[in-house]
């Protein structure tokens, strides 16, 4: 799939993005499961793409018409997996990242990162950080190409080892139209 970077806008969902959303969500969640991964089977991705709307940190990448790719931010890390020195970092968590099967492998997901950065470094936030399963090493791997540093593997109590990496924010060439012009995080 080829597509003009100028024709990419990267917006906050609105409730007209909600129903590609989930679809894009469970498209993702079935390629996991298709290849081995749980990633996203404990959860409802209905229910939880409309909570991550209403909830203020749910973005959306739309080529043309489409929702070519979405990502959840939030200004908080996860407690059992983020040490309170690192937590008190102003820095962005990001997770239930997803490009559409047919942007694969087109670097959105890299121009999408470059967004965050670069929005990140502007609103003073330190790092992007992200996790995945411990056992998932082609996202591991993926995430090491896009500049990302492992932090740990930490082990979240019921469930299983959390990989955890970190980019630092700063700023680029971003290539894509910014069409949400207030602060990247959702209010607390």
């Amino acid at each position: 799939m080829s597509y003009s970077r100028d024709s990419l806008t990267v917006c906050k969902s609105a409730p007209h993005h909600l129903r590609g959303l989930v679809e894009l969500r469970q498209d993702g969640a079935h390629r996991l499961q298709r290849r081995g991964f749980d990633d996203w089977s404990h959860w409802d991705v209905a229910s939880a793409t409309e909570a991550d709307h209403e909830a203020g940190g749910l973005y959306v990448v739309v080529a043309g018409t489409e929702g070519a790719a979405g990502i959840r931010v939030s200004g908080e890390g996860h407690p059992d997996l983020w040490f309170d020195h690192e937590r008190r970092e102003k820095s962005v968590y990001a997770d239930r990242f997803v490009v559409k099967r047919r942007y694969g492998a087109t670097g959105l997901g890299r121009l999408l990162l470059d967004w965050m950065a670069d929005r990140g470094a502007r609103e003073e936030l330190a790092w992007i950080r992200g996790d995945t399963w411990g056992d998932h090493r082609a996202l591991q791997r993926y995430y090491l190409s896009l500049g990302f540093q492992h932090v740990r593997t930490a082990l979240l109590p019921g469930t299983g080892e959390v990989w955890l990496a970190q980019l630092p924010t700063g700023a680029s060439q971003v290539q894509l139209h910014d069409a949400h012009s207030g602060p990247l995080l959702p209010a607390r």
